[in-house]
């Protein structure tokens, strides 16, 4: 019996959830980025003293909080993020054992 019930129910659950997702989506705060990146070169721009930030934190405490904090002042994805990052680090000189890297 309650196999039964359960397909009976599934369609409503699946509608429920359906709607609740749709009505999430059209209510939920957008957060515009602080330094929005260009999409189609992938480029992104920072101020100098950001660069740095980021730079330091990269160095000092781990490269995956420097590659969020990226992606969180430009909305770009991870990837975009991370070759940030890494480019970064290669044109500000910095050594190849950075913390959070693999080698």
């Amino acid at each position: 019996m309650n196999k039964y019930l359960f397909y009976v129910l599934k369609p409503f659950f699946e509608v429920f959830l359906w709607s609740l997702d749709k009505l999430f989506q059209i209510t939920r705060k957008r957060v515009e980025p602080t330094y929005p990146y260009d999409r189609k070169t992938r480029k992104i721009i920072l101020p100098k003293n950001i660069e740095n930030e980021i730079y330091q934190m990269a160095i000092k405490t781990d490269k995956p909080k420097a590659i969020k904090k990226v992606t969180e002042l430009t909305g770009a994805g991870l990837r975009v993020s991370k070759d940030y990052v890494d480019n970064l680090l290669i044109n500000m000189g910095a050594d190849s054992k950075v913390k959070g890297t693999r080698t």
